[in-house]
């Protein structure tokens, strides 16, 4: 480009020049996955702004979990409730001895233990996220002779109800809540271990999820696990 001596160019790339677009489509014909990593660390160069249109999944919980990876979380829940299934991820993004590497880890269900069938579990959303190894999580929705977990779709007549059940080991004292496009719907504290149900309504709810956090005075507490939605239609 010329330019005069007193010209002024101002150049900004984002999710519209077709750059990222770009890249995004030859990760996934490469058969990867286009994650959006720490998109609300407040440092620079490390701030998410290409958007969210070309992402498959993002990673919601980073490191220890803080501020950042709450705000991370409402992004997530609101690509949710747009219709977006984009999956959540979580890693350690360890720098150093003082970070412990698998806090947090994310747990894929898979048909075996080769790269692509890992990264097609991924890429559906049949995984959770837990702060450690110990952490045990499942989750099912039921109704009307069908069964799906996270990342499968559970469908249900018009007017009825599925059944939503959990089971959580290794997180003493927590408090699990269930969570719909509808926002916080049902509530419990667990101890060493818990089996809980509840019956939603499939319309209303259109997802389900489950988080298990440390039980504090506090609104919110750490997170110890969480899980991908199980959708429904």
């Amino acid at each position: 480009v010329g330019l005069s001596p007193h010209a002024w160019v101002d150049w900004r790339y984002g999710p519209s020049d077709g750059v990222f677009p770009r890249f995004a489509a030859q990760v996934r014909d490469d058969g990867g996955l286009v994650v959006a990593a720490h998109p609300s660390v407040p440092l620079p160069g490390a701030a998410w702004e290409f958007g969210f249109d070309h992402v498959d999944a993002l990673e919601v919980w980073n490191g220890r979990w803080n501020l950042d990876d709450e705000l991370s979380l409402r992004i997530w829940q609101r690509l949710l409730r747009q219709g977006r299934r984009i999956v959540a991820v979580g890693g350690s993004d360890s720098h150093g001895e003082h970070q412990q590497v698998g806090s947090p880890q994310t747990i894929v269900h898979a048909d075996g233990l080769s790269t692509p069938a890992i990264v097609d579990g991924l890429r559906c959303g049949r995984s959770y996220l837990a702060r450690s190894r110990e952490v045990a999580l499942e989750l099912t929705a039921s109704g009307d002779g069908g069964v799906a977990g996270p990342g499968q779709t559970l469908r249900v007549p018009p007017g009825a109800s599925a059944t939503v059940t959990a089971v959580i080991s290794g997180a003493p004292d927590t408090t699990v809540v269930l969570i719909t496009a509808e926002g916080r719907v049902r509530q419990a504290t667990v101890g060493p271990s818990a089996r809980l149900q509840w019956d939603l309504d499939a319309a209303s709810a259109r997802f389900v999820r489950l988080e298990v956090r440390e039980a504090q005075r506090r609104p919110l507490g750490a997170m110890v696990a969480l899980t991908n939605p199980v959708w429904f239609a």
